[in-house]
């Protein structure tokens, strides 16, 4: 199954160095498809050009983001909310990121 989600990942477009976040991620939301890859690598890259232009010096630090997704279904729209947000935020003593999900 990790085999099968780095392959999702890579065909999602998503880097060598950023391959297992991704299958984390996606394994941590129960979804293998390239579209929960492509919204991980979309999360990832917007956070890391928030912290350069914040000229944060961890900012060259290559660590695993922590995620926070939701989804919320609004009877008048055609599609639902979708948030997707990256944290800096490690925990436990291995210091692993955690991925948080709400969906209906």
């Amino acid at each position: 199954m990790n085999l099968h989600a780095r392959n999702i990942a890579i065909s999602g477009g998503v880097p060598t160095h950023l391959v297992e976040e991704a299958t984390r991620f996606m394994r941590s939301r129960s979804k293998m498809n390239v579209d929960t890859a492509k919204a991980y690598l979309q999360a990832h890259n917007l956070f890391e050009l928030i912290r350069l232009e914040e000229k944060d010096t961890a900012a060259t630090v290559k660590q695993p983001l922590s995620t926070f997704y939701v989804e919320l279904e609004c009877e008048t729209l055609d599609e639902p909310i979708i948030l997707h947000v990256a944290l800096d935020c490690l925990v436990g003593p291995d210091h692993q990121p955690i991925h948080l999900t709400i969906e209906p």
